[in-house]
């Protein structure tokens, strides 16, 4: 459990204004690698190797690491999918975990926080319920 509690320790300091030290000189992919590495559960990920504005890649760092968080802390979840894609001008953040599902954007506080932070960015959060179990959580931020 001390990738999760790096995790959320993260997750914090993202909310708090602070990024990750990975995050700034290496990138979003390198950060995401980082931050998943101890984790067994995460099997399967498509990171980005372009860079973005500091901005999209703290707001795509924050959306991962705190599903990522969520799918393990609350779904025990024993497998999760991490996907950055980028489509024209749009970032999309795909976690996807095969967890107990149920995720509740108007419960907690951790995709309430999630939630704020994209639309404050000018982008779209989806939580969608995953098949065969799970939770889906996609974000789409603008970073042309």
């Amino acid at each position: 459990m001390v990738g999760l509690r790096d995790a959320v320790s993260q997750v914090r300091a993202l909310a708090e204004g602070g990024a990750p030290p990975v995050l700034v000189t290496d990138g979003l992919g390198a950060a995401l690698a980082h931050l998943v590495r101890p984790l067994d559960v995460v099997t399967q990920t498509r990171l980005p190797e372009r860079r973005h504005s500091a901005e999209v890649e703290e707001t795509a760092f924050f959306v991962a690491s705190e599903a990522i968080a969520n799918a393990v802390k609350h779904a025990g979840a024993d497998h999760i999918e991490i996907a950055v894609e980028e489509t024209g001008s749009v970032l999309t953040v795909i976690v996807t975990d095969e967890g107990v599902g149920g995720a509740d954007l108007r419960l907690g506080t951790g995709l309430r926080g999630i939630t704020e932070r994209v639309a404050a960015f000018g982008g779209l959060l989806v939580v969608r319920e995953a098949r065969p179990r799970g939770t889906v959580v996609e974000a789409s931020l603008p970073c042309g």
